[in-house]
């Protein structure tokens, strides 16, 4: 008659079911400290969640804020996201007591979000950064040393949004002449998480690592090239007073095999990075550049073919800052050689960039090396390259590769050699004859005539004039 009672639904060992609401009490009201994360006179209690690796909050922290920071820890990208925008928002229209008291956990989460595999979630990241930035502004100062490393780095994602938002904040909190102040302050810290990414512990000092092979690997290549680019970062605006404190602790990284493979890596944006780096820190040191270091870099410049614009401007900035730098040659024309292989393929698909190398590695380079037969190699390979597809199908690259020769070519007139004649005149019919002979369209062919035409009426007269005031013939047409 009364039926069966029904019982309510068990649990093991007798324990509450989960509830978000509850959890929000217990967040709020509870006080549970990571050993060694102490702050406001707080003594560390038994962890309510033993098995999330979250910064603890203040006691007096309110639940909002809390809640915010509980979902940051989450897996999925969506929850953080909006978790992010919550809590920018309460930055922004919080009282400053209470933002402070969720700053240390901020700082915990900041570097493990700059480098997450989501590009949106990383974006958010750096927009509320910001936010907190400008809210606290001088009350950083407690967490600044645990901001900075991942701060400067984060300012070289290669998702532009979150890229451009880190450096807004970064200027906004620290104008140009306060940012070296700071980076000197927090170098130890700096330096300690760059190395410790660079030279083949990234995976094992990552924050958060991904699940997935394939954005595991995308969360290396950002890390160690953010890492790269921080230490660029550093080495250029380290007051020069530090320079010796810069060179015995870049010490373990530049005797380790790990980063001397990074030059041949498979991802672009870590190799770019890399010769990046190397040339900011030979502009630094110059002549004081370790005989050792510089020897393997000149050998990783030269032998570089996957990186061609970075490499070739390691290559400029050292051999323009080290006088004796091709002492460390293993092989004398090596550079020559790669000259010559580089202007034979069209250069690497950006003249104007070619341009701003060519003429300073060519004043640079030993003067038994530059001998008639070298000039007339060099000259032989700009007319070959000329019929490269790629400097042909483009109206540009035509018209920067054509202006480039004929400065190389001027650059030869104002050098005291008694061949410079013979090989101008030589040069110059040879040209004559590559486009006239041209089988190309007749519309390739004529643009072709007249930016050589061009180039050499302002040659011509150029060596008239040169001949007037030398009294001697440059050039016999």
């Amino acid at each position: 008659m009364g039926g069966k009672i029904k019982q309510s639904q068990r649990t093991k060992n007798n324990v509450r079911p989960s509830s978000s609401g509850r959890s929000a009490e217990l967040l709020h009201s509870t006080s549970y400290l990571t050993p060694g994360i102490l702050h406001g006179g707080l003594q560390s209690a038994p962890l309510l969640f033993p098995t999330l690796t979250n910064p603890t909050l203040d006691q007096g922290v309110k639940p909002e804020f809390g809640i915010c920071v509980k979902r940051l820890n989450k897996k999925d990208p969506t929850t953080k996201v909006k978790a992010l925008q919550e809590l920018n928002d309460l930055v922004s229209k919080g009282n400053i007591e209470d933002v402070l008291l969720v700053l240390p956990s901020w700082a915990h989460f900041y570097k493990i979000l700059a480098v997450d595999t989501d590009c949106k979630v990383r974006e958010a990241a750096q927009l509320c950064h910001g936010t907190f930035a400008r809210v606290c502004g001088r009350q950083l100062a407690p967490v600044i040393r645990q901001l900075v490393p991942a701060w400067l780095q984060a300012q070289y994602d290669e998702h532009a949004p979150a890229a451009s938002l880190c450096r807004a904040s970064l200027q906004a909190t620290f104008p140009e002449n306060k940012l070296p102040e700071v980076i000197n302050f927090c170098k130890e810290e700096v330096m300690s998480q760059v190395l410790d990414n660079i030279i083949g512990k990234s995976e094992k000092t990552m924050p958060k690592k991904s699940e997935d092979p394939e954005e595991l690997e995308q969360q290396l290549q950002r890390l160690v090239a953010g890492s790269l680019q921080g230490l660029r970062l550093m080495v250029e605006r380290l007051p020069d007073n530090q320079l010796s404190w810069l060179q015995k602790a870049l010490e373990p990284v530049l005797s380790s095999t790990a980063f001397w493979k990074l030059p041949t890596h498979n991802a672009s944006r870590v190799r770019d990075a890399w010769f990046t780096s190397m040339s900011q820190l030979v502009r630094r040191l110059g002549p004081a550049l370790p005989p050792a270091v510089g020897r393997r870099l000149l050998l990783a410049a030269v032998t570089d073919r996957l990186a061609p614009s970075p490499s070739w401007r390691c290559l400029l900035q050292l051999v323009g800052a080290v006088p004796d730098w091709f002492t460390w040659l293993d092989k004398e024309d090596r550079i020559n050689k790669r000259m010559l292989n580089l202007l034979e393929k069209g250069g690497w698909g950006d003249c104007r960039q070619l341009n701003d190398i060519l003429l300073p590695l060519l004043s640079n380079l030993p003067e038994d090396q530059l001998t008639k037969e070298f000039y007339e190699d060099f000259f032989t390979a700009f007319l070959k390259g000329l019929q490269n597809k790629n400097i042909l199908n483009s109206k540009s690259e035509r018209q920067y590769w054509i202006t480039n020769m004929a400065d190389c070519l001027r650059y030869l007139s104002l050098q005291k050699y008694s061949f410079v004649a013979e090989v101008l005149t030589s040069v110059h019919r040879n040209w004559l004859k590559a486009i006239l002979s041209n089988q190309k369209e007749d519309q390739l062919k004529t643009n072709l005539i007249k930016q050589s035409a061009k180039c050499m009426t302002s040659l011509v007269r150029f060596w008239l004039k040169q001949s007037k005031e030398n009294g001697r013939n440059t050039i016999s047409l």
